[in-house]
């Protein structure tokens, strides 16, 4: 059984939102004296570098989700920076006999952007909530399948598996 190298970014969406982010609430908490708190700016750390991991092909999955329209094609950096990103991985991962798999809601099930669209073979499911795993077959595809591994890429992952 071979094994390939993938690097690995821990997440295409954290890579292209690392900037800075501001932290408020609605209505500001009120100190013990009735005054408003200031409102707190934080700084994100810097991404780090992505490392060579070797892995499995035969219990490795790369999970694709939700790199459709319209919900890519209306966020430029989806387009310029992540389909570019997951077409080569895809590419790297069929090579190496990884399975593959997509993920959506019913609505945009075949509306994949053509540069990282399901091939034949490939693992596709519709899903009914945010979480790819709630009320589908994925888990049970993925563990018939000896998948121990699992890469995950697409718009919003931090919310598609929870």
């Amino acid at each position: 059984m071979s094994s390939f190298a993938l690097a690995l970014v821990t997440s295409l969406a954290f890579a292209t939102y690392a900037e800075s982010a501001t932290a408020q609430s609605a209505v500001p908490a009120p100190l013990g004296n009735g005054a408003a708190r200031p409102m707190l700016t934080l700084q994100m750390p810097p991404i780090p570098d992505p490392v060579p991991v070797t892995l499995k092909p035969a219990s490795t999955a790369l999970l694709v989700f939700d790199i459709v329209d319209p919900t890519c094609t209306s966020q430029p950096k989806c387009v310029k920076t992540m389909v570019p990103a997951i077409s080569a991985l895809l590419a790297r991962a069929r090579k190496a006999g990884v399975t593959v798999g997509y993920a959506t809601r019913a609505p945009t099930i075949s509306k994949w952007l053509p540069e990282v669209a399901p091939a034949a073979g490939d693992v596709t499911f519709v899903s009914y909530a945010q979480d790819r795993f709630f009320n589908t077959e994925l888990d049970k595809t993925l563990k018939a399948k000896g998948v121990t591994t699992l890469i995950l890429t697409g718009w919003k992952i931090s919310g598609s598996v929870l």
